[in-house]
């Protein structure tokens, strides 16, 4: 019985780190991401803005419900709806965009800069985001990693820019 007591005693003991741990970490945070891309300016952007297929190239995105012409609700395998909006845009070269909930625990946006460079076209994603829970400031900052939506993003992009009628 002893050993049990130990045993839970530690888990809790770590739980409690963990938690104090988040406490100790920002709030809020900047990750970037960026790749070249074989395409140009004008159709990597088009494909960023039409929002409304992204459900047929986004991996984890079972749907898109759209708003109006700058929001929009993205629905994913885990359950979640996010709703976005843009927030500036100059095409084909500059998009942002915001998470517009107000009740989740993290929230911020990403800025899209979209630049050609000869045959190639480099694309970087910047989130600048915040995150409330400091359980989850730790899982996202040490496990997840702030930039893990940003990299999948990339990879479906460059997925869909290499599909036939891209």
């Amino acid at each position: 019985m002893k050993i049990v007591w130990i045993i839970l005693f530690s888990l809790v003991g770590f739980m409690v780190l963990i938690v104090l741990s988040g406490y100790l970490l920002p709030k809020d945070h900047i990750a970037s991401v960026e790749k070249d891309l074989p395409s140009s300016p004008e159709n990597i952007y088009k494909i960023i803005r039409d929002v409304s297929e992204y459900k047929n190239w986004r991996s984890g995105l079972k749907s898109v419900n759209i708003e109006s012409d700058t929001i929009w609700i993205e629905s994913d395998s885990h359950g979640n709806n996010i709703r976005f909006g843009i927030i500036e845009e100059h095409s084909p070269n500059y998009l942002r965009t915001k998470i517009l909930n107000e009740d989740l625990p993290f929230g911020g946006g990403w800025e899209f800069e979209i630049n050609q460079n000869g045959p190639i076209t480099k694309l970087k994603i910047t989130e600048k985001g915040f995150v409330t829970n400091p359980l989850f400031r730790v899982l996202s900052k040490f496990v997840f990693g702030h930039d893990a939506t940003m990299k999948t993003f990339l990879e479906d992009l460059s997925k869909k820019l290499e599909a036939p009628g891209k």
